[in-house]
């Protein structure tokens, strides 16, 4: 097989090092249904964490779809604002992209190295928000004090001023 010309110009090296065990505030990644070797299933969660020195690094966790382990996804659904009641409930993966929640990370040995390990979920402080998009508060403080705000401009136009 001949030689080929690939670009490695906006290639970034991957640091795959585990990160120190804390709080991370996070967004759902991805999540989705997959079956264990010994045939039960679970979901599969990617969370992305949202800021901070570790902004964009990717954490993956299980959870068991067997009734005994239930409550681990309960725990998580709720904290991602999922409402979950007593008895059978609609469970739409499909909907929880996107969504804040906060991880607790630990580590644990696998294979010899040392990866990181969600030991816990809680609710996000970004709850109720959208993350990536300007809190109503800010939007405020950058009208009324343009000059507090980094980078925030408000000149009006001639054209705006009503006389």
């Amino acid at each position: 097989m001949p030689g080929m010309q690939i670009d490695f110009t906006n290639v970034e090296v991957r640091d795959f090092t585990p990160i120190p065990p804390a709080w991370y505030e996070c967004i759902v990644d991805s999540c989705e249904i997959r079956k264990s070797a010994a045939g039960n299933q679970f979901i599969a969660w990617q969370f992305r964490i949202v800021d901070g020195e570790y902004k964009n690094r990717v954490l993956f966790h299980n959870t068991s779809l067997v009734a005994t382990a239930l409550w681990n996804l309960k725990g998580l659904l709720e904290n991602l604002g999922i409402s979950v009641a007593k008895g059978v409930n609609n469970v739409d993966i499909n909907q929880y992209s996107s969504r804040p929640i906060a991880v607790n990370v630990g580590q644990r040995e696998y294979n010899g190295q040392m990866r990181e390990d969600v030991l816990a979920t809680r609710k996000s402080v970004n709850l109720g928000k959208q993350v990536g998009v300007p809190d109503v508060s800010d939007i405020v403080s950058a009208i009324a004090a343009p000059e507090l705000v980094e980078g925030a401009t408000l000149k009006p136009k001639n054209d705006d001023i009503p006389f």
